[in-house]
């Protein structure tokens, strides 16, 4: 029960940290200054023209994450957007989850793989070493029809104990947004740093009404 209470919570999560936003070009090479969840959970450093939390993207991120079924067990969110000049951003959306008991990294990226929402497609997948630290990570496209743009993007997955980080960035699925933007969206995930503080008081158990049994 616990296995399947943990596969469905980490689905979720997924999907809300993948399931929308329009996006697009960033720029990168300049200096990068630090930014900081407000729980003070992990940093991340950003280019001086990357902001945090302020494009529709990340505005609805933010608020749905905050109201969906995980309100309860998410420990933090923070979501950081590039300059805005053609009215889509690039963005890395980043979460840490409370979770029932510890996995590896590979555990928590695997669990989660089946749970993707309809118009993603995983292209690569495998371990690695992220920021230093051991990591699962997911290249992807993903098409929502309807007009909107096909995207490109990387999901990393990272464990410190019982929480769980997940991060996910992407752009507008052509050559030139996506040499352009991973540079950043690259550079910017090598700086990620989960806080030394974690690793503190137990979890508590997920109740099934968060599961959605």
């Amino acid at each position: 029960m616990r296995a399947t209470r943990l596969r469905q919570v980490l689905g979720t999560l997924c999907v809300v940290l993948l399931s929308a936003g329009s996006i697009g070009r960033a720029s990168a090479g300049a200096p990068l200054r630090a930014v900081e969840d407000t729980k003070g959970l992990f940093t991340i450093s950003v280019p001086p023209d990357w902001t945090v939390g302020s494009s529709p993207f990340s505005e609805g991120f933010l608020g749905g994450l905050r109201k969906g079924k995980l309100a309860e067990y998410m420990l933090s969110a923070m979501a950081v957007n590039g300059p805005d000049d053609t009215g889509r951003t690039p963005f890395l959306a980043l979460a840490a989850l409370d979770l029932p008991a510890p996995v590896s990294p590979e555990a928590f990226g695997r669990r989660a793989a089946p749970n993707l929402p309809n118009g993603f497609t995983l292209t690569q997948e495998g371990q690695a070493k992220i920021a230093g630290r051991q990591a699962y990570f997911m290249y992807f496209t993903a098409d929502f029809g309807s007009g909107s743009p096909s995207f490109y993007g990387v999901l990393a997955f990272f464990t410190v104990g019982k929480t769980g980080f997940a991060v996910g960035g992407a752009t507008i699925n052509d050559p030139e947004h996506i040499q352009k933007d991973f540079t950043a969206i690259s550079q910017i995930l090598e700086t990620f740093r989960p806080s030394p503080k974690l690793g503190g008081p137990p979890s508590r158990p997920m109740k099934a009404a968060v599961s959605g049994d």
